[in-house]
């Protein structure tokens, strides 16, 4: 007998594949806006380089894999600062709260680029002025049936540069399947038309992941794997692991492989290592990502559980 639920299963995963075959066919040498739509959300994942999205467990799934945020059992709050390159500052904010079969989720992203210094046609120093970029995102995700979710998530975005600014909207779609102690997930990532600014346009940074991740020894160790196509870059491969040895401490380590064979713009080395501590309702979470001679990367978050009654 054929049900609603699974006409909405047949629905979402040929949504899915549609979203992949486009992804596929974008052009990877175009530039994106929004480039700081891909720094992600939280210090948990960016210590397993960012291989989360068949992981998404907790309030960040909003922004790694929206079908994941119906696994959360409690409300949840997340903070997280990023102290970046060239003194730039980024900032994440999220809550999430479970509705039995379904999840709903507010996040709010920003990036601070501090004081710019501004030269005139001679190259002579003409004082200074400011830009930021911000992104305001509500997720809803639902359990489709018994092992497989779905989640959308839809968002406003603003680029600003001194008295200029640009706004836009995307949207984030995922799956996630369970079978056992393995999940698999599929996500496309800041869909949505170009923003433009002044008179130019562009398009998002529009991402495809497919990811898997399985934890087992009792649940203390957990390994995913994550493919991630964005429109304006080469396809990477990125690994990771998260080990609990008790229930206090958390390790996790990280890689990420460009597959092109040119030299990374960034130089940034692929590695990534990461620190959880526990305590009661709250998880601080510290992550480390170098950059090379550019530098290296400090994530710091706080996440709290609020344990319903």
């Amino acid at each position: 007998m054929k049900t609603p639920t699974s006409g909405w299963t047949r629905k979402a995963c040929l949504a899915a594949m549609l979203l992949m075959s486009y992804v596929t066919l974008s052009n990877a040498s175009a530039t994106s806006s929004a480039q700081f739509l891909k720094m992600g959300a939280g210090a948990r994942a960016a210590g397993m380089a960012d291989a989360f999205s068949a992981v998404a467990d907790d309030v960040t799934a909003g922004y790694w894999n929206p079908a994941g945020l119906q696994q959360i059992s409690s409300p949840e709050m997340s903070v997280m600062q990023n102290n970046s390159l060239v003194e730039t500052q980024y900032q994440y904010a999220g809550a999430a709260l479970p509705m039995g079969r379904s999840a709903i989720g507010l996040s709010l992203f920003s990036m601070n680029y501090g004081s710019i210094d501004r030269y005139s046609a001679s190259d002579a120093k003409d004082g200074s002025f400011s830009a930021g970029s911000m992104a305001g995102s509500l997720t809803l995700s639902s359990q489709l049936r018994e092992g497989l979710n779905f989640g959308i998530s839809t968002k406003y975005i603003q680029e600003k540069i001194e008295n200029e600014s640009a706004t836009g909207f995307a949207a984030d779609i995922g799956l996630l399947m369970k079978t056992g102690a393995a999940r698999w997930s599929a996500t496309v990532q800041h869909l949505g038309p170009q923003m433009k600014f002044i008179q130019e346009k562009s398009s998002l940074p529009l991402t495809f992941r497919l990811g898997s991740s399985a934890t087992v020894m009792n649940k203390s160790l957990t390994v995913a794997l994550d493919a991630i196509k964005p429109n304006d870059s080469a396809l990477s491969i990125a690994g990771g692991v998260e080990y609990k040895p008790v229930s206090m401490i958390t390790f996790r380590g990280g890689y990420k492989l460009q597959t092109s064979n040119s030299v990374k713009a960034d130089n940034s080395t692929g590695l990534t290592a990461g620190l959880g501590v526990n305590v009661g309702a709250f998880i601080l979470d510290y992550a480390f990502v170098p950059f090379g001679d550019l530098g290296n990367t400090h994530r710091f978050s706080l996440l709290v559980k609020f344990h319903q009654k």
